[in-house]
Protein backbone atom coordinates (compact mmCIF):
# COMPACT_ATOMS: atom_id res chain seq x y z
CA UNK A 1 0.00 0.00 0.00
CA UNK A 2 2.07 3.23 -1.37
CA UNK A 3 -0.45 5.55 0.56
CA UNK A 4 0.81 4.91 4.05
CA UNK A 5 3.17 7.60 5.60
CA UNK A 6 5.52 5.67 6.66
CA UNK A 7 8.15 3.29 4.41
CA UNK A 8 8.18 0.50 7.35
CA UNK A 9 4.43 0.44 6.23
CA UNK A 10 5.02 0.21 2.42
CA UNK A 11 7.85 -1.79 3.06
CA UNK A 12 5.38 -4.40 4.78
CA UNK A 13 4.14 -5.68 1.68
CA UNK A 14 6.90 -5.94 -0.25
CA UNK A 15 6.95 -9.58 -1.17
CA UNK A 16 7.85 -11.78 -4.39
CA UNK A 17 5.07 -14.90 -5.20
CA UNK A 18 3.92 -15.69 -8.79
CA UNK A 19 0.31 -16.80 -6.55
CA UNK A 20 -2.46 -14.03 -6.42
CA UNK A 21 -3.68 -15.95 -3.10
CA UNK A 22 -0.43 -15.84 -1.31
CA UNK A 23 0.05 -12.10 -2.46
CA UNK A 24 -3.87 -11.64 -1.39
CA UNK A 25 -3.30 -13.33 2.44
CA UNK A 26 -0.52 -11.25 2.96
CA UNK A 27 -1.99 -7.99 2.17
CA UNK A 28 -4.99 -9.18 4.04
CA UNK A 29 -3.02 -9.98 6.86
CA UNK A 30 -0.83 -6.74 7.10
CA UNK A 31 -4.17 -4.44 6.35
CA UNK A 32 -5.66 -6.27 9.35
CA UNK A 33 -2.20 -5.53 11.16
CA UNK A 34 -2.62 -1.94 10.40
CA UNK A 35 -6.12 -1.24 11.11
CA UNK A 36 -5.76 -2.96 14.51
CA UNK A 37 -2.72 -0.48 15.37
CA UNK A 38 -5.10 1.95 14.39
CA UNK A 39 -8.16 0.82 16.63
CA UNK A 40 -5.61 0.40 19.70
CA UNK A 41 -4.61 4.30 19.54
CA UNK A 42 -8.12 5.05 19.42
CA UNK A 43 -8.76 3.10 22.07
CA UNK A 44 -5.82 4.99 23.85
CA UNK A 45 -7.17 7.70 23.64
CA UNK A 46 -10.95 7.15 24.13
CA UNK A 47 -8.84 5.80 27.60
CA UNK A 48 -7.49 9.02 28.09
CA UNK A 49 -10.67 10.99 27.71
CA UNK A 50 -12.25 8.05 30.18
CA UNK A 51 -9.68 9.16 32.88
CA UNK A 52 -10.09 12.97 32.15
CA UNK A 53 -13.46 12.80 32.51
CA UNK A 54 -14.15 10.25 36.05
CA UNK A 55 -11.36 12.42 37.10
CA UNK A 56 -13.35 16.52 36.04
CA UNK A 57 -16.65 14.66 37.14
CA UNK A 58 -15.62 13.54 40.79
CA UNK A 59 -13.87 17.25 41.62
CA UNK A 60 -16.98 19.35 40.41
CA UNK A 61 -19.26 17.08 42.84
CA UNK A 62 -16.88 17.43 45.51
CA UNK A 63 -16.71 20.85 45.42
CA UNK A 64 -20.42 21.92 46.83
CA UNK A 65 -19.91 19.19 48.91
CA UNK A 66 -17.56 21.21 51.28
CA UNK A 67 -19.42 23.60 52.53
CA UNK A 68 -22.59 21.66 52.98
CA UNK A 69 -20.79 19.46 55.44
CA UNK A 70 -18.75 22.71 56.51
CA UNK A 71 -22.14 24.89 57.11
CA UNK A 72 -23.98 22.05 58.24
CA UNK A 73 -20.96 20.97 61.09
CA UNK A 74 -20.90 24.52 62.28
CA UNK A 75 -24.95 24.91 62.78
CA UNK A 76 -24.41 21.94 65.41
CA UNK A 77 -23.17 23.85 67.89
CA UNK A 78 -25.94 26.31 67.30
CA UNK A 79 -29.11 23.50 67.82
CA UNK A 80 -30.26 23.23 71.20
CA UNK A 81 -33.30 20.63 70.52
CA UNK A 82 -32.34 16.81 70.49
CA UNK A 83 -34.52 15.96 67.40
CA UNK A 84 -32.79 18.68 64.84
CA UNK A 85 -29.72 17.85 66.20
CA UNK A 86 -30.13 14.04 65.48
CA UNK A 87 -31.28 15.41 62.31
CA UNK A 88 -28.62 17.61 61.57
CA UNK A 89 -26.09 14.56 62.47
CA UNK A 90 -27.95 12.38 59.63
CA UNK A 91 -27.10 15.24 57.12
CA UNK A 92 -23.67 15.03 58.24
CA UNK A 93 -22.83 11.53 58.08
CA UNK A 94 -24.81 11.36 54.57
CA UNK A 95 -22.90 14.59 53.34
CA UNK A 96 -19.89 12.58 54.52
CA UNK A 97 -20.49 9.83 52.97
CA UNK A 98 -21.15 11.21 49.67
CA UNK A 99 -17.78 12.61 50.28
CA UNK A 100 -16.27 9.54 50.31
CA UNK A 101 -18.09 8.04 47.51
CA UNK A 102 -16.71 10.96 45.55
CA UNK A 103 -12.98 10.17 46.46
CA UNK A 104 -13.86 6.74 45.86
CA UNK A 105 -14.74 7.58 41.99
CA UNK A 106 -11.37 9.02 42.28
CA UNK A 107 -9.71 6.31 43.10
CA UNK A 108 -10.34 4.47 40.28
CA UNK A 109 -7.95 6.54 38.69
CA UNK A 110 -5.44 5.41 41.30
CA UNK A 111 -6.37 1.77 41.32
CA UNK A 112 -5.42 1.76 37.25
CA UNK A 113 -2.55 3.45 38.39
CA UNK A 114 -1.74 1.12 40.96
CA UNK A 115 -0.96 3.98 43.35
CA UNK A 116 -4.23 3.55 45.46
CA UNK A 117 -3.14 3.95 50.17
CA UNK A 118 -5.44 1.58 51.94
CA UNK A 119 -5.51 2.93 55.10
CA UNK A 120 -5.69 0.13 57.58
CA UNK A 121 -6.72 0.49 61.14
CA UNK A 122 -8.98 -1.14 64.26
CA UNK A 123 -12.62 -0.37 64.71
CA UNK A 124 -15.73 -1.45 66.36
CA UNK A 125 -18.16 -2.97 63.41
CA UNK A 126 -20.43 -2.34 65.62
CA UNK A 127 -20.18 0.68 65.96
CA UNK A 128 -20.40 1.79 61.77
CA UNK A 129 -23.20 -0.74 62.07
CA UNK A 130 -25.45 1.05 64.66
CA UNK A 131 -24.67 4.85 62.85
CA UNK A 132 -26.20 3.21 59.81
CA UNK A 133 -29.47 2.02 61.61
CA UNK A 134 -29.64 5.77 63.31
CA UNK A 135 -29.23 7.18 60.36
CA UNK A 136 -32.03 4.93 58.36
CA UNK A 137 -34.94 5.26 61.95
CA UNK A 138 -33.82 9.00 62.49
CA UNK A 139 -34.88 9.72 58.58
CA UNK A 140 -37.70 7.18 58.86
CA UNK A 141 -39.30 8.44 62.53
CA UNK A 142 -39.08 12.39 60.81
CA UNK A 143 -40.55 10.95 57.33
CA UNK A 144 -42.95 8.79 57.99
CA UNK A 145 -43.33 8.10 61.65
CA UNK A 146 -42.43 4.35 61.72
CA UNK A 147 -39.97 2.97 64.10
CA UNK A 148 -36.96 0.53 63.40
CA UNK A 149 -35.13 -1.53 65.78
CA UNK A 150 -31.60 -3.21 66.06
CA UNK A 151 -31.07 -6.05 67.87
CA UNK A 152 -27.68 -7.15 68.78
CA UNK A 153 -25.57 -8.61 71.50
CA UNK A 154 -23.22 -5.94 73.07
CA UNK A 155 -20.38 -7.68 72.19
CA UNK A 156 -17.36 -5.81 70.00
CA UNK A 157 -16.48 -6.77 67.12
CA UNK A 158 -13.28 -4.94 66.63
CA UNK A 159 -11.85 -5.65 62.73
CA UNK A 160 -8.62 -3.93 60.78
CA UNK A 161 -9.67 -2.57 57.23
CA UNK A 162 -9.84 0.55 55.83
CA UNK A 163 -13.21 2.19 57.93
CA UNK A 164 -13.32 4.89 55.65
CA UNK A 165 -14.29 2.54 53.13
CA UNK A 166 -16.23 0.28 55.25
CA UNK A 167 -18.46 2.97 55.69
Amino acid sequence: DDTKDSSYYAAGLTTYSNSKSIISSYASIFESLWKQNELYEQLKIHDKMQHEFINVAAHELRTPIQPIIGLTEMLRSQIKDIKQLELLEVTIRNAKRLMQLTNDILDVTKIEGKSLDLKKQEFNLNDVVINSMNDITLGRDFLKNENISLSYKPQDILIQADKGRIT
